[in-house]
């Protein structure tokens, strides 16, 4: 993640300071497939650390980042109109360098991150379905696990509940009622 955002950073930077038309078009195309690679690594940290019930919450914060993607550009606009454009887009380059390089200087968390293989996966109804197909699993088996994948999520949807107490109650206790 580090590694995808010095080199857009650093090539941004060399994009906004350069003068030669192809020099600057190889900055911008290498600082792009260095965003690519923060993106790539961004949504797989996201995908194999967010527990799955806040998995889709999670997401959906990042899409909406997409969508507010303009606003950071209003202040680039002016910033490029008051200064020049290649002031402006080395200013905020180098922005980009100093706030990545802060988190992860001061996060340890950040720091310390490192992606394991998981364990146990759980299966979806589907996969579930193609492994008592294949006889990899008896129906028995298959019942029994997505039963416990469900138990979990019961549980977690009455922790949210509880934590959230103006929300109108579900009938979780009908649901978990069901899979005993």
């Amino acid at each position: 993640m580090l590694l995808g955002v010095l080199v857009m950073g650093g090539c941004y930077l060399a994009f906004a300071l350069s003068s030669f038309f192809w020099l600057a078009v190889a900055f911008l195309v290498v600082g792009s497939v260095g965003r690519m690679l923060f993106m790539v690594t961004n949504n797989t940290v996201i995908q194999a650390r967010v527990p799955d019930a806040y998995r889709g919450r999670v997401m959906s914060v990042l899409m909406m980042s997409f969508g507010t993607m303009p606003l950071g550009v209003l202040p680039l606009t002016i910033a490029a109109d008051a200064l020049g454009p290649q002031v402006a887009v080395a200013a905020l380059s180098v922005l980009v360098l100093i706030t990545m390089l802060s988190a992860f200087v001061f996060s340890t968390t950040l720091r310390n991150l490192r992606l394991t293989p998981l364990e146990e996966r759980d299966l979806s109804p589907a996969q579930a379905a193609r492994m008592v197909a294949e006889g990899e699993l008896t129906q028995q088996e298959a019942d029994a696990h997505l039963r416990e994948h469900a138990r979990e999520l019961v549980d977690i949807l009455e922790r949210d509940t509880a934590l959230a107490p103006s929300m109108e109650a579900a009938p979780f206790p009908h649901f978990a009622a069901a899979l005993t």
